[in-house]
């Protein structure tokens, strides 16, 4: 019995805590990303930051494919919109496996751009 280890709650080497894979997850999930950045505000960390980032990026994307839907092809807003639900899912894997994986094709963009957000 001497050798039971307790569950880290370190933020790195990817093992994230409860909490903070809530922030991320909710980070994804249009408007619960506002309660996310309220979390965040209280439980600040790396991860959690990233998680943001992505998430605040596919919702900008979001609203500009809702605005440009009205002047584009409706399939084109239709490929846009399920490419948003692909990427929120993936997010949210990443989010729950304790990873900072950047979404791909959009994710270092995303990254670049949102790096000043904290």
């Amino acid at each position: 019995m001497d050798n039971i280890q307790e569950p880290s709650q370190a933020n790195s080497s990817g093992r994230e805590s409860n909490d903070d894979k809530a922030i991320a997850i909710f980070s994804y999930l249009w408007i619960l990303w506002i309660a996310a950045y309220i979390l965040y505000e209280k439980k600040k960390s790396e991860f959690n930051l990233f998680h943001l980032r992505q998430g605040l990026g596919l919702f900008i994307i979001w609203i500009i494919n809702v605005i440009l839907n009205n002047f584009l092809p409706a399939m084109f807003g239709l490929t846009i919109y399920i490419a948003i639900a692909v990427f929120e899912i993936m997010g949210i894997i990443s989010a729950v496996k304790g990873e900072q994986k950047e979404l791909p094709l959009i994710g270092k963009f995303i990254n670049d751009n949102l790096k000043n957000f904290k």
